[in-house]
Formats: structure tokens, C-alpha cells, sequence
């Protein structure tokens, strides 16, 4: 216990916070100070009830070992992300190449004095998508998902994997696996242990390949695909698309794409995925960062020509 609250004080904040929230639901569920139904998303009764947006991120369940293990493991996964968090350069516009030194210092500046900002922003945009596959599962295929936090949780846990997925991590104390295959194994012990997958499993194997879109297509399978596929939407476009595909590392490749009249034709020619590219851009980088670049641009906070 000792150690469980030692980690919640050393986590960052915004990892902090989401922990403290999600034991003090699941005390107050626990203890009846509060309904769990009153906690977890529901389309139909979002409207007139708000805070189910935000709550149902912090109530994984009433106490039990599985909860445990999930909170301990958001401190984890949620934690190293916070820290590390940093936003690829590739998302800022092609005016920061133009920046001189102490322009590019400021930038820097601000990025490292507002990492844990950016990573809120960075989940709140995770948690949009949560909401948006969870409403058009209920609303067209009957698909229920009301625990967003358990859902958020392993697609944090998908992303860190996948920023390191040679790292071998115990899984449950009784098994030694790469960080790549966590994920995947994790999400398969959970579906054999929710009792509709295995009815469905069973129906499958008595009475034949009939009961195979039931499987596929049952909550507990469509919850695995929101999981692992947002998991890997959200790794690709935050950690690898801008940064390994549009962020030319190479200092004088990138002046010619800038300056070289043939280069510029070229991006052009590429106008469709140019606009798709700037409106991905303007949807995940946050919001401040417009208003601190146009200070730097102006030589406002702190930075002045010589």
C-alpha cells in the first residue's frame, strides 16, 4: 500500500489526478455513497446528464482484484507516457524553420514547461474517439461500452507498447512477454473471461460456423476492436505519421522542399493530401501552441531581435 501511494505522489499530475479520481469512484461505489449507474456513459441519457462524459472515464467497477490491477497498471502506462510526452516537430507549421535560435529555444521552452498540458490534450482527443465509436456502437449495433476508462487504460497501455515493444514485461507475475504481443495477449484472456464470449464460443464449436458472426460481432469483441484499433489509430498518428513520414530530418533536404521553386510545384501537386495533412495538423496540435507561435513570430514573450 505503501508503495500504491508513493507511486500515485510521484506520478505526473495529469496521471495523478486520473488515479485519484478512479479510487475515490470506486470507494464510493464500494461503500454505496453513489450509484455505478450513475457513473458509466450512456448515450441515451448523456444529454441530460453530462458528467457522464467525464465519469466514466474514472469509474472502472466496484473494488476487486481486477480494479486493483488496473489502477496499478494507470499509474504505469499513463505515467511514462506523461513524462515522455513531446510533441513531434512535425505537427508546428513550416514557419518554425524559419525561426533562429533563441526562437527555437522559446519553443522548446514552452513545450517542456507545458508537457503535461499537451498530454490532457493528447488523451482528451483518445477519450473524443472513445465516446464517438462507443455512441455509434450503441446506437446501430446494440453494442454497449459504458466503462470508457477500462477502454482508454488499455489503449494507453497499446500505445506504450508499441513505443517500446522489445522491452519484456512480466504479464500478471506469471508470464515474461515482448511489449508488442501485451496488447494482443491481454485483450484475449479478457474476452475468455467474459462469460457472453465463451456462450459464443460454445454455441460456436455445437452447432456449427452458423454462430461465427456472433462471435465476431458480439460486445465483448466489438470492445477488443475499439481497443486495439484506436489503440493503433491514436500510436500512428501521435508518435509515427508526422514524425517519420513529414518530418525531413535532414537540414538541407528540408530547404530545398522550402526554397526550391521544382520542390515547391511538387507539394503543389499534392494538394489533397496537403489539406488532409493540415487539417490532422490543426486537429492534434493543441490549441495554445497558434498563440504562442504567433508571439514568438512577433518577438513577444521574451524573444527580441538583435
Amino acid at each position: 500500500m505503501d508503495n500504491f501511494g508513493q507511486g500515485v505522489i510521484q506520478a505526473p499530475p495529469i496521471s495523478r489526478i486520473w488515479t485519484i479520481s478512479i479510487v475515490v469512484s470506486t470507494i464510493g461505489t464500494t461503500l454505496n455513497m453513489i450509484s455505478p449507474f450513475q457513473l458509466i456513459y450512456s448515450p441515451a441519457l448523456v444529454a441530460n446528464q453530462p458528467w457522464r462524459l467525464f465519469t466514466s472515464f474514472c469509474y472502472f467497477g466496484d473494488l476487486s482484484v481486477s480494479v486493483i490491477w488496473a489502477v496499478f497498471t494507470v499509474i504505469r502506462w499513463s505515467s511514462d507516457l506523461e513524462e515522455n510526452f513531446n510533441l513531434p516537430v512535425s505537427l508546428f507549421p513550416n514557419s518554425i524553420h524559419k525561426f533562429d535560435q533563441r526562437q527555437s529555444n522559446f519553443l522548446e521552452q514552452a513545450k517542456t514547461k507545458l508537457k503535461s498540458a499537451d498530454y490532457l490534450y493528447f488523451v482528451l482527443l483518445i477519450g473524443s474517439t472513445i465516446i464517438l465509436t462507443s455512441t455509434i456502437g450503441f446506437l446501430f449495433f446494440d453494442f454497449k461500452l459504458p466503462f470508457s476508462g477500462l477502454i482508454l487504460h488499455e489503449i494507453l497501455c497499446y500505445i506504450s507498447c508499441r513505443l517500446n515493444p522489445y522491452q519484456m514485461l512480466n504479464l500478471g507475475g506469471l508470464i515474461n512477454l515482448e511489449a508488442s504481443m501485451v496488447p494482443i495477449i491481454t485483450s484475449l484472456i479478457e474476452l475468455f473471461m467474459n462469460n457472453e464470449f465463451r456462450n459464443n464460443i460454445s454455441l460456436l464449436f455445437s452447432d456449427g460456423l452458423t454462430y461465427l458472426p456472433t462471435v465476431l460481432f458480439c460486445s465483448p469483441t466489438w470492445k477488443a476492436y475499439v481497443c486495439l484499433g484506436l489503440g493503433h489509430l491514436w500510436w500512428f498518428l501521435g508518435y509515427y505519421y508526422f514524425e517519420e513520414f513529414h518530418n525531413d530530418k535532414n537540414p538541407q533536404r528540408l530547404h530545398q522542399k522550402l526554397k526550391t521553386p521544382k520542390r515547391i510545384q511538387q507539394n503543389d501537386n499534392l494538394e489533397p493530401l496537403h489539406y488532409t495533412k493540415s487539417a490532422l495538423k490543426m486537429i492534434l496540435l493543441p490549441p495554445w501552441y497558434w498563440v504562442i507561435l504567433s508571439n514568438i513570430e512577433n518577438n513577444r514573450g521574451g524573444i527580441r531581435r538583435t
